[in-house]
């Protein structure tokens, strides 16, 4: 979609050994796929861009910034007329009000982004994909790339970011799985070389709560107090998880619930590797071409397709969570536009199983209270 306003920012992939003077990428002696911001000649934007377009882009990520849970990285804003936000695989540089600057797309599901006080440099993150874990600095006013390249950071673990752009550094907070809270803090600079940490992450309001604070008439305090309550019962307790992993697989035809096991894992890729000589990314982007085809025009044989290349990319233990967690979101958004909603239910569900912080558990209670209205 073209964006009115906009600049549309290609993705150039390349192959690359050294550093040059617009991108630098640590590869360890080995290639990394990595990419690089071109913007496209004046007049070339496909698609048509309208005013409609860019306000409709603008209301859908202030929509998804206000219902947003508060342990996502996905907007970040900076004391200047700047922010950096991401939805999927496109990322944005926009004004302090969400308005899209610069857009550009990633091979992969963006996980975690960042952008200095100044509002002079963003930073994304990639969850694994493709071309493995990626992290990438923008210079958010000429819209072009500083540094991609990979870091020694899980983009999953990160729960904070700090980007000084006068120091050319930035720290990534880091915690364990499931915890909210960081507990560890990585320093690079903008070479993506190890550097001294910076004490704090920057600090990112949390929209989502002030604006449901506001709608029940309670302090944002309250609110936050009853919020991690709530979250310290659900996951001092995962016998549910189990469960719907057990239910989960059942349904996908893999015995034993287990999935952590070596043998298991064994036994999962040696399914995978006699049903299909594709890798689970190559399986996971023909899905989303499957997915893209089903928005156009929902068939059975689309979807058929789609859920077909989804389990097969599960049944590799190799397969990123991560990403395979938000194809399933995608899969059920598509299902609750067509009113397939217990299709949408068991979609989302798997989505949840694979990543337990996935924004999908409001809907699937009210797809819950739909059907047995």
């Amino acid at each position: 979609m073209a964006i009115a306003g906009a600049k549309a920012v290609d993705i150039v992939p390349f192959r690359c050994y050294h550093k040059s003077t617009t991108t630098s990428t640590r590869t360890g002696g080995q290639q990394l796929w990595v990419t690089q911001l071109r913007l496209p000649p004046t007049n070339n934007c496909s698609g048509g861009a309208t005013i409609e377009n860019a306000a409709e882009i603008q209301s859908e990520l202030r929509s998804s910034r206000d219902r947003k849970p508060s342990s996502e990285l996905n907007f970040a804003p900076s004391k200047a007329n700047r922010a950096a936000c991401f939805d999927g695989k496109r990322c944005y540089i926009t004004d302090s009000e969400l308005k899209p600057l610069a857009y550009f797309d990633a091979d992969a599901y963006i996980a975690a982004c960042g952008i200095s006080d100044d509002g002079s440099v963003a930073l994304f993150m990639t969850a694994y994909g493709p071309s493995g874990e990626s992290t990438m600095l923008i210079d958010a006013n000429t819209f072009s790339t500083i540094a991609a390249g990979a870091v020694q950071v899980s983009a999953n673990t990160v729960r904070g970011i700090n980007v000084d752009s006068a120091r050319k550094k930035f720290t990534l907070f880091t915690a364990k799985k499931r915890e909210t809270e960081w507990s560890e803090k990585l320093g690079f600079t903008f070479d993506l070389e190890p550097t001294a940490p910076a004490d704090k992450p920057q600090e990112v309001p949390d929209y989502g709560g002030m604006r449901t604070a506001e709608l029940m008439e309670i302090p944002y305090e309250e609110l936050e107090a009853a919020r991690k309550k709530a979250t310290d019962e659900v996951y001092g307790d995962d016998s549910w998880e189990k469960e719907l992993d057990a239910k989960n697989r059942a349904k996908a035809g893999i015995d034993g619930p287990d999935a952590e096991t070596l043998e298991r894992d064994a036994e999962r890729l040696k399914q995978y590797e006699e049903k299909t000589d594709l890798s689970p990314y190559e399986l996971l982007e023909k899905a989303q071409s499957c997915m893209g085809e089903l928005k156009e025009a929902y068939t059975e044989q689309a979807e058929q397709k789609a859920v077909e290349y989804l389990n097969l990319s599960a049944l590799n233990p190799k397969t990123s969570t991560y990403q395979l967690s938000n194809a399933y979101k995608e899969l059920g958004q598509i299902y609750d536009q067509n009113g397939h909603k217990q299709k949408a239910i068991d979609a989302y569900r798997e989505g949840l199983r694979l990543n337990p912080g996935l924004s999908v558990k409001k809907r699937i209670k009210q797809l819950e209270k739909e059907l047995s209205a």
